[in-house]
């Protein structure tokens, strides 16, 4: 199904995100644990790939496999990508069945500059609007709901934000977060500058405490001070904090549901376990 069927339905809907692993034979594994997921009826799954498409060989496998029972959105950046590159990915999208992409700009490679590893595409903008003119595929995008690290304003981001849906972006996805009143302030702020298409949250549950503070540090993330405490005073029991960060996750999703919101994206972590309990009650 393409995300214009699933926005045209009035059904709240869910979707995951995926990543390829670092090693081609774990991938059957993955696809047989996320293959229970099936009853759940989710909207698709998303699939990344590494830096620069440093994986998109894996990230096909996984697609491959995961489309027997899922509908897919592939991601694609404008790093290291000329426009040759992005016809022949979308061929292999086609054959597939993949009829839906997450358009990004896409990681800077450490130690690299935007000059070195942008060419035909610098803004995911770009990206969308070369997509719209030489495919038929329907497009999401990526949001910050804390503002993009690299915007000067505010108001530039939400500008840009904008421009992704004028360029025909069917639906905007964003990173995670932790506090839903910074989603909302977002979300609303977006809606009144004439935003169109909606806003779908995206929430990562904490299941590991090194491995959260790890990716706030990347995202330039806030953790709430009460959830941070909590979650330091029970830092070295791993069960306990997996079942902090599934309570927290829980209770942002069904408030986020109550606010409006159209669907809810799940960083899943490639791991069933993460996201089947949120399903089973969202």
């Amino acid at each position: 199904m393409q995300l214009s069927e699933i926005i045209s339905s009035d059904k709240f809907f869910r979707s995951i995100e995926m990543f390829p692993p670092k090693q081609d034979e774990t991938i059957p594994n993955i696809i047989d644990d996320i293959n229970q997921l099936k009853p759940y009826d989710l909207a698709y799954i998303s699939v990344t790939y590494g830096a620069g498409g440093s994986t998109q060989g894996r990230s096909l496998k996984l697609i491959e496999g995961l489309a027997k029972q899922f509908d897919i959105m592939a991601h694609f950046t404008c790093v290291n990508t000329t426009r040759s590159q992005i016809d022949a990915f979308m061929g292999k999208l086609r054959a597939l069945g993949v009829h839906n992409i997450l358009a990004l700009r896409g990681d800077i490679p450490a130690g690299m500059t935007k000059d070195e590893v942008l060419s035909d595409f610098h803004y995911a903008s770009e990206l969308v609007k070369y997509l719209k003119e030489t495919t038929k595929m329907d497009i999401a995008v990526a949001a910050y709901p804390e503002i993009h690290p690299e915007s000067p304003t505010p108001e530039q981001c939400y500008d840009a934000l904008i421009l992704k849906a004028n360029q025909g972006a069917e639906l905007l996805i964003t990173q995670l977060f932790f506090d839903n009143d910074i989603f909302k302030r977002f979300f609303e702020t977006l809606h009144k500058k004439g935003l169109q298409i909606p806003v779908i949250p995206g929430i990562m549950p904490i299941t590991n405490f090194n491995g959260i503070k790890k990716i706030i540090e990347l995202s330039n993330t806030k953790l709430p001070e009460t959830l941070n405490n909590k979650l330091t005073k029970h830092k070295d029991d791993s069960d306990a904090v997996f079942e902090i960060g599934m309570e927290y996750a829980l209770k942002q999703s069904r408030d986020l549901k109550l606010f409006g919101v159209k669907g809810i994206h799940f960083y899943s972590l490639n791991k069933r376990k993460n996201v089947e309990p949120l399903l089973k009650e969202i």
